[in-house]
């Protein structure tokens, strides 16, 4: 498994999915002028279910967004060859979080354990991100042997209720709305950016500015890695990328 991103420019939430969208929606026939007439949607099947997930991104990314500076986020992360990518990836003084997202709109979501059910159904969230956490973190200790064990989140969006009798060992469900509270009250296992990440001054930008400013993930590196060479990164003038070897 390896990251596939020579030149890694900020990404938003949703943008795979949101390509994937796009392209599922060119082979969608345009509507005739009856459909339009009685308001048929122009999203096909495959194209709601990616709008589906590009709002569920969305959201937590908006979420994300209200943590503080000493935290980095990165959206959509590209990962492997396979076209599989990683909805947020989340380091901070807490740790190394892979997130998945996930809508259930107006849905009523039990945890019992390994055991989710959305209304009455079955879904494999706990397998899905301890796969996920688990390839991540073989991942990341190949260039990084001093980063923290990643942690899958499952982030619940639109859902009516979510009731946890008991929270899997190695997976966190939440809903969207506790998901910051909850990353700012876990105890510190990484040190904050003043002192072990060595941040560079160009991305200790006003809040305001942090949305908009990628400096800090092009100095992932910098901030996890006990040494640079480790995981070489290719800098350049407009602090739009970044690269593993």
């Amino acid at each position: 498994m390896t990251i596939d991103a020579p030149i890694m420019r900020l990404r938003c939430p949703a943008q795979s999915i949101i390509e994937v969208l796009l392209l599922e929606q060119r082979l969608v026939a345009p509507r005739r002028a009856l459909e339009r007439l009685v308001g048929r949607s122009p999203l096909g099947a495959d194209s709601v279910r990616c709008l589906d997930a590009a709002r569920a991104e969305i959201a937590v990314g908006l979420a994300l967004a209200e943590l503080p500076r000493d935290w980095i986020v990165f959206h959509s992360l590209p990962v492997g060859d396979s076209g599989a990518d990683v909805d947020h990836l989340v380091i901070g003084p807490g740790g190394v979080f892979a997130l998945h997202s996930d809508r259930q709109a107006r849905k009523s979501v039990l945890v019992a354990g390994r055991s989710v059910l959305v209304g009455a159904r079955k879904i494999p969230y706990i397998r899905e991100a301890e796969f996920e956490a688990v390839s991540l973190t073989a991942l990341l200790s190949q260039r990084m042997p001093s980063t923290a064990s990643v942690r899958g989140v499952v982030v619940l969006v639109d859902t009516k209720r979510v009731t946890v009798q008991t929270q899997p060992s190695r997976v966190k469900i939440i809903k969207v709305t506790d998901l910051c509270t909850w990353l700012q009250g876990l105890p510190s296992v990484l040190p904050p950016p003043s002192t072990g990440w060595k941040l560079p001054d160009s991305s200790r930008t006003p809040r305001s500015g942090r949305r908009s400013q990628h400096c800090s993930r092009l100095k992932l590196c910098s901030a996890l890695a006990s040494s640079r060479q480790k995981w070489p990164v290719r800098d350049t003038p407009a602090c739009d990328g970044w690269r593993l070897e």
